[in-house]
């Protein structure tokens, strides 16, 4: 039997010592393998966080002025204590309205919403409208023929635009507030002119976008909550010709013969789970053999 004395054990773990310094370590050979340019660690994009989508429903009726069914019966079935009472105030000044209706909607919303191509009434056009939560979406409720002069958006500057084939456009923003609420939120615009390449507002910075010229009415801007299945109901008040209810509703024209309601109904929302696709393997750094 082979004795090992205390001086050769102290000259091995020298031994050790310095060829573990000498490799760097590498006592598993992972040296020749960073060598070679390659590594066994693969670099992935980190997994974006599930998001909500907000589904709605967007509903334009047009009716004849003076009907029954867009009346003050429509209206008293409605809750329009929502919001702040300053904004309301506001709102009504502007020719604006709007009121909440419960997901089981009262008779005199049921009964506009049933009706169609009746004597009377103009089409119904419904839109499904699917926005991610923090997002928004462009409805347009109407189109001013030809030039006409309206009042500008800046209440600091007050002054008179001269427009050309305008469009009356609702930014829809929606935000998810909890579990089955949403808060709903509506900024009325009039685009005009040309497009062309414009700075654009979005919800961090200003970026390039082919737009047309835009007048946001922000202090006509207001908001709801709604729950799953429940809806807001906009439309005109009062009857001042250059109102933004007159233009928005009635196409700049209290003559017209057809008068719209705007009706936004919050249907559901739903988890989107992102989707990552593998990296294409890289070559860089491999040697040629």
């Amino acid at each position: 039997m082979t004795h090992v004395t205390p001086r050769i054990a102290v000259a091995i773990g020298v031994g050790v010592v310095l060829a573990i310094a000498t490799t760097g370590c590498d006592i598993f050979g992972t040296a020749s393998r960073r060598d070679s340019g390659l590594t066994d660690r693969q670099f992935l994009p980190s997994v974006p966080a599930p998001r909500d989508v907000i589904n709605l429903e967007v509903i334009l009726i047009d009716r004849t002025p003076g009907d029954p069914l867009t009346g003050d019966s429509l209206w008293r079935s409605l809750n329009q204590a929502a919001g702040s009472l300053s904004n309301r105030v506001q709102l009504k000044e502007a020719g604006l309205q709007y009121g909440i209706a419960p997901s089981t909607p009262p008779f005199a919303l049921q009964a506009l919403l049933n009706t169609d191509r009746s004597a009377g009434s103009g089409p119904t056009q419904r839109h499904a409208v699917p926005i991610p939560t923090g997002g928004s979406t462009m409805i347009t409720t109407g189109q001013l023929a030809g030039a006409r002069t309206i009042a500008g958006a800046d209440k600091s500057r007050p002054r008179a635009i001269e427009v050309a084939d305008a469009h009356c456009i609702f930014q829809v923003a929606a935000e998810r507030v909890q579990d089955g609420w949403v808060r709903i939120t509506l900024l009325p615009e009039i685009h005009h002119g040309t497009q062309k390449l414009r700075p654009r507002a979005n919800d961090r910075d200003w970026v390039p976008a082919n737009t047309r010229e835009i007048e946001p009415y922000l202090d006509r801007q207001f908001s709801v909550e709604l729950n799953t299945g429940e809806y807001v109901v906009v439309g005109p008040a009062g009857t001042d010709p250059n109102s933004l209810g007159t233009l928005f509703f009635r196409g700049g024209d209290l003559e017209s013969r057809q008068q719209r309601l705007m009706i936004v109904r919050l249907i559901g929302m739903h988890e989107v789970q992102p989707v990552r696709t593998s990296p294409p393997t890289s070559t860089f750094g491999a040697r040629a053999n």
